[in-house]
């Protein structure tokens, strides 16, 4: 059935990957700006009324970008989710999923994989404005009914993904396989993490939309389910580009786990759905894309 859909952050990385996909499956996608300071409530009124879902995947910070300073958070990522929530209350029957995270929420797990009913344990305070909106629109879905659903991804990758500073450990390793420059590791690359390949959650998130509605709030992981160590990652990129990278090691930070892995078992159970992107084939296709589109 086709649906009215609003992405929030639609232009971005996840975001315009998210509409092409929906738009091919049939769907009416409308698409938000960034973030801004000056947003207000009134500013969704119309989009809440007139849309079925509100895909919120927008973010105007990193863990980096906001590290030492949390009014970013509060200026612009949470001011955006407020707004969008306080409109949702006399819209009572459009449904939200959110874009919020697994790397920056989990307690670390020594071994196996962390589950949605896990703790959660932000490091930095970007992963600590994720889960204040996941609250607030936990609270909302309880207070006024709205269906919603907090999607925690792995670590995001694939075409149309550019380097940001102190984040997405992929585009920047590509540019450092094409500049020469150092590569900076934190740490002695040991540290563990999963990487899902854009396409497949945007599967995921087309098969919440199709799928029954929810009753209330959910959280759900969306990961690939195999994780890898940061020197496994950036010996595949070598193999891919074909280059050799400069590896240079800095101290670890507190802000960095050594191993989290989300389970996508409910994303299985619930919406028949796994991650079908194996690791050396998205880094083949992502940096396909970055030689034609990022220069030099």
């Amino acid at each position: 059935m086709t649906k009215s859909l609003h992405v929030l952050g639609g232009g971005g990385f996840i975001g315009g990957n998210l509409v092409a996909c929906l738009r091919d499956q049939g769907h009416h996608v409308t698409i938000g700006t960034r973030p801004s300071t000056t947003q207000q409530p009134e500013d969704f009124a119309e989009i809440v009324a007139s849309n079925d879902w509100v895909i919120h995947a927008a973010s105007a910070s990193t863990p980096s970008s906001s590290a030492a300073a949390p009014l970013v958070e509060l200026e612009m990522n949470l001011r955006t989710t407020l707004c969008l929530v306080q409109a949702l209350q006399a819209a009572p029957k459009c449904g939200v999923i959110y874009l919020s995270s697994s790397g920056t929420l989990y307690s670390e797990v020594s071994d196996g994989q962390a589950a949605e009913l896990d703790p959660v344990a932000p490091r930095t305070y970007h992963g600590a404005g994720k889960l204040a909106s996941e609250q607030f629109l936990r609270a909302l879905s309880i207070q006024c009914g709205n269906p919603v659903i907090s999607v925690r991804p792995s670590n995001v990758y694939g075409p149309g993904q550019r380097a940001r500073r102190g984040f997405g450990i992929i585009p920047t390793a590509f540019e450092r396989c094409r500049d020469g420059q150092p590569l900076t590791i934190w740490g002695d690359g040991s540290n563990v993490r999963d990487y899902l390949y854009v396409d497949d959650l945007s599967d995921l998130l087309a098969r919440m939309i199709r799928g029954e509605r929810p009753e209330g709030y959910e959280v759900i992981n969306a990961a690939s389910g195999t994780g890898h160590s940061l020197l496994e990652l950036v010996a595949a990129i070598e193999v891919v580009t074909r280059r050799k990278l400069d590896i240079r090691f800095q101290p670890p930070r507190t802000v960095d786990a050594r191993r989290i892995l989300p389970s996508s078992l409910y994303a299985a159970g619930k919406y028949d759905w796994r991650a079908t992107t194996p690791l050396a084939a998205g880094l083949k296709k992502a940096w396909t894309w970055h030689l034609e589109n990022v220069p030099d």
